[in-house]
């Protein structure tokens, strides 16, 4: 969708995007290749060219930092399938309490479509492995992470390259009109957890480690695949509200009717 995509170029909205389209602009090439686009001028056009040469050339480069730092967040989305063999599902758990009153991350769970690594405090959860693994990738995949673990991570670890773009899936499934934490969602769209940890949350994840600092293996094991869940569905639910974003641009239409 991101070459498809003008809503980073200053002054334009997802209106004045949908008039491109509308024109039979639908992507950058389409774009550079004609003189003149109705209602832009001709030094307005020579900017948004140059503007579009350079996102194409960076992204044939596969180099997100542009993206990260000239899309708005909430548009991260559409970075979603050029960029999915490169994005990361990330989610923590902690011991319940803010950083600055004792807080620490307890278990990073890291999903890249393929494999899960996960991070356990005393084990072998360290500012160093996680930059290792963090900087093989491109787009971050959350839920709610840009308010809660993001920050978090930060904070604590403060050389993580954690400034990449970044598919938050608790804002951009509500703009596609679904409602509720990770677990409701999940739900919602039929994605079952195992039984043992169906009922979890993480308050229970807080208490689990608990339990495990007292030595409790069983509850730590529990702990483990609580977050393998909270951070593998991740990727599926990316896939879905992906589409159902990119179908509410009403740019499929567009293409469809450029065919016909």
């Amino acid at each position: 969708m991101i070459e498809h995509s003008f809503i980073f170029l200053d002054g334009i909205g997802e209106k004045t995007e949908r008039d491109l389209w509308k024109q039979g602009i639908l992507s950058w090439n389409d774009f550079l290749s004609v003189s003149t686009i109705s209602n832009f001028g001709y030094q307005r056009k020579r900017i948004y060219e140059e503007s579009l040469q350079y996102f194409s050339h960076e992204l044939q480069r596969m180099n997100e930092k542009p993206f990260a730092e000239f899309i708005k967040p909430k548009d991260h989305w559409r970075l979603f399938k050029r960029f999915r063999k490169y994005a990361i599902c990330l989610d923590i758990e902690t011991n319940g309490l803010p950083l600055d009153a004792g807080g620490e991350t307890t278990v990073v769970g890291l999903y890249d479509g393929n494999n899960v690594k996960q991070f356990v405090k005393g084990r072998n959860l360290s500012e160093d492995a996680l930059f290792e693994e963090l900087s093989q990738h491109k787009l971050l995949i959350t839920f709610f992470g840009s308010s809660f673990d993001i920050p978090f991570l930060k904070r604590q670890f403060r050389s993580l390259p954690l400034d990449l773009p970044h598919f938050d899936l608790c804002f951009s499934a509500r703009r596609v009109g679904m409602t509720g934490g990770l677990k409701k969602i999940e739900t919602d769209l039929g994605l079952v957890r195992e039984k043992n940890i169906s009922g979890l949350s993480g308050y229970d994840a807080v208490l689990l480690w608990k339990e495990w600092c007292h030595g409790n293996q069983t509850s730590l094991n529990t702990l483990l695949e609580y977050n393998r869940a909270d951070t593998v569905n991740l990727m599926d639910i990316a896939n879905i509200v992906y589409e159902m974003l990119l179908e509410n641009t009403g740019f499929q239409q567009y293409r469809e009717n450029s065919l016909s």
